[in-house]
């Protein structure tokens, strides 16, 4: 199963220029109000379909039985 992971009501923030400075600027201002991830079986074809609808430059890898590690998966690799 490939897709939305978890989902929390934060919004996601317009701008990445929060506070004074970007130095200043608290993460939780600027993440994804969802995690998008996949499982390590998915393709990259199906990878790489979630990078693009959802605007990402790196996926989480969620732990399997077989593989039981949780993972980035960034868009370079694609």
């Amino acid at each position: 199963m490939t897709g939305i992971y978890h989902r929390s009501p934060v919004s996601r923030p317009r701008s990445i220029f929060l506070g004074d400075s970007t130095l200043t600027t608290l993460v939780r201002d600027l993440m994804r109000p969802a995690l998008i991830a996949c499982p390590p079986d998915a393709t990259l074809g199906e990878a790489a379909v979630l990078l693009a609808k959802h605007r990402l430059h790196a996926l989480i890898v969620w732990p399997t039985p077989q593989v039981n590690y949780w993972g980035l998966f960034p868009i370079l690799t694609c």
